[in-house]
This record gives C-alpha cells, structure tokens and sequence, in this order.
C-alpha cells in the first residue's frame, strides 16, 4: 500500500469511528415455507431496530482518539519515507557525479600510461632500459586501464541506480 493510500485509509478510518455516535436502524425480513400453530397461516414477518449508544460515549471517545492516532502515524511514516527518497537521490546524484569524474581519470591516466609504455618500450630498443623496467609499465599500463573500466562500468551502475531511485526505470 503506498503512503498516500494509508493516510487516505487512515482518514476514513477517523469517519467511521465519529460514526459510533450516529443511531444504528436495522432491518430484518424474514420468509418462511411451512409455520406450525396460530401462525400458520402467516407466511413472513420484518422487524425493525434503532440501536442509540447512549451510555457508550467513553469507548467511542477512545476509538476516534485511536483512529487519529493511526491518521497521525500514516502522515509521519509517508512524510519520513519521502525525505527517504529525497536522501535516495541525492546520494545516486552525488555518485554518479564522482564515478564519472573517476572514471574521465582514469581514461586520462590510461592514456599517459599508454604514452609511457610506448616511451619505455623505444628506450628498451635503444638499449637505454631494461625489460624489468619495461615489463613493469606494461603492468601498471594494464592496472589502470583494469581501474578505468571498472570505474566505468561502476558509473553506469551508479546511473542505473539513479533512474531506478527516480522512478525513470531503466
């Protein structure tokens, strides 16, 4: 049920508890097949009834009381899931703000890394540096080309998650 239909079922509630003030007229008819005796011959009867709750002032006193109470509990519960959901967003927005800027980061210290290697490796073939030192910028090329596509992927979570809090959808 969603908050706005709780405080709309929680009102009503509140009506019908004022309606414990209001007499009750009822009405029974009732039809019979075969009746034995004096009665025989009469083949229906109806009865009519006013209940008035005199003497149950107290008790309906209480149930309206109760039944504001759970209006007011209805109204605070949607209030406090609405600052929920602001929360929400505003989290999703501020992570999918970080992921993208991490993520232009690391394709930026991708791209260097990339420069690097390529300088190391023509330094390797003039004889200037060793294949230790080659091998790791070639490792540290692939831990942050690693990096940058799990910051990417992680950004495109982080904007799913948004849509979703939203309530874009996907």
């Amino acid at each position: 049920m969603s908050g706005e239909e709780a405080i709309h079922q929680a009102r009503l509630g509140v009506k019908y508890a004022k309606g414990s003030y209001l007499p009750i007229l009822g009405f029974t008819g009732r039809w019979f097949t075969e009746r034995i005796g004096f009665e025989s011959n009469i083949r229906w009867d109806a009865t009519l009834t006013l209940d008035v709750p005199l003497l149950e002032g107290g008790s309906n006193h209480a149930q309206i009381q109760e039944a504001r109470s759970q209006d007011i509990i209805a109204e605070l519960t949607f209030a406090r899931l609405k600052r929920n959901v602001d929360q929400l967003v505003r989290t999703a927005q501020q992570d999918l703000g970080i992921s993208v800027s991490e993520s232009k980061a690391y394709q930026n210290a991708a791209e260097l890394s990339l420069k690097n290697y390529e300088a190391q490796l023509k330094e390797y073939r003039l004889g200037r540096t060793s294949n230790i030192e080659v091998l790791q910028v070639l490792t540290n090329l692939q831990e942050v080309k690693r990096q940058w596509v799990a910051s990417k992927y992680a950004s495109k979570l982080d904007d799913v998650i948004l849509r979703i809090s939203t309530g874009e959808g996907l």
